[in-house]
């Protein structure tokens, strides 16, 4: 199989016929089977899938998760579903606008041999403000650092890879809620990344995105996580810049919090211990601990809200120091 198209999808029921739809209509000169991950959707979705799998025969593969994963396990299941060699992405809520896309990357990638992923431009759809990703264009070829940005350059749905270096993708998006952009940079750890200046997909931005309905300090909290872990996996110049990156948005965060006096502080608390990540929520306590030490008008605040969080640090290590203890004496 030469290519495999992999959708993955959950309650989208007013975008997946269209996503579905923009997948079979490729205009290409191989073999490719489109597989679609549908994460046990509670609405339409279903039916409309069954109904389009009916209409193209042997053309769709669904794969219907009895039970609700969550995003990321039904992401990697519908990709090692996939058998093609190369493999192209697409979320149920967004949709390619050009037929010949496939064709396009497929043959990026046959005159790169080298090329560890290539990806294209895209534009918002139904945003407040429409904005193209990404914003500036790279060269046709680059290297891991045009990842290195502020925010992902590259959205998933326009990138196209090879199988073969998806093979160690859970050792860097497992158990994160942001899972695009250290998958980009996983695969440009392989090898250059092609682009190709040619808008050929819209992205929508949602109230009902997975992502956009979150609280913006969750946000930026799964944003540490995912930079924690980027830490661990690379090496030289990219680390230094990922290490700066999440102490700068570490110290933005805890000076937002401590600004924002009508903010739950308690809630958040409970939102940061339910991601079950302690060194997430020690990293997070700490920055919030400091920045109240060194600002002279938070006296007040630190004599009480900061006591509730170095009791809270407290309790999580406790808790690791009683993990650890379990294992040990297991062994």
């Amino acid at each position: 199989m030469r290519l495999s198209v992999c959708i993955y999808t959950y309650n989208h029921e007013s975008f997946i016929e269209q996503a579905v739809q923009s997948a079979l209509g490729q205009e290409v000169n191989f073999d490719y089977e489109i597989v679609v991950g549908d994460d046990c959707s509670t609405d339409a979705t279903p039916r409309i899938l069954h109904r389009l799998a009916a209409a193209y025969p042997g053309r769709l593969r669904i794969e219907r998760r009895e039970t609700n994963l969550g995003a990321e396990e039904n992401f990697a299941r519908t990709i090692a579903a996939c058998r093609g060699e190369l493999i192209s992405f697409l979320d149920g809520d967004d949709f390619w606008t050009d037929r010949n896309k496939l064709a396009t990357q497929v043959d990026f990638l046959d005159r790169h041999p080298d090329a560890s992923f290539c990806f294209h431009r895209t534009r918002s759809l139904n945003a407040v403000q429409e904005y193209v990703l990404p914003p500036l264009d790279p060269p046709e070829l680059s290297s891991i650092e045009f990842l290195l940005q502020q925010s992902n350059p590259v959205a998933l749905h326009t990138v196209m890879t090879r199988r073969e270096h998806l093979s160690d993708l859970s050792t860097w998006i497992a158990n994160l809620k942001l899972g695009d952009w250290p998958l980009c940079i996983m695969l440009a750890t392989k090898g250059p990344m092609g682009f190709i200046p040619r808008e050929m997909s819209r992205h929508r931005v949602h109230n009902g995105g997975s992502w956009t309905s979150l609280m913006p300090s969750l946000r930026e909290a799964y944003v540490i996580q995912m930079l924690n872990r980027l830490s661990k996996l690379l090496r030289g110049e990219e680390k230094t810049v990922i290490d700066h990156r999440r102490t700068e948005l570490a110290s933005y965060w805890a000076n937002d919090l401590l600004h924002e006096s009508s903010r739950p502080l308690g809630d958040l608390i409970s939102q940061i211990a339910g991601l079950n990540d302690s060194e997430l929520s020690t990293f997070l306590l700490s920055h919030v601990i400091e920045r109240a030490r060194l600002m002279n008008d938070a006296k007040i605040w630190h004599e009480t809200q900061s006591q509730a969080w170095e009791a809270q640090s407290q309790a999580w290590e406790a808790e690791a120091k009683k993990s650890i203890f379990r294992k040990v004496f297991r062994r």
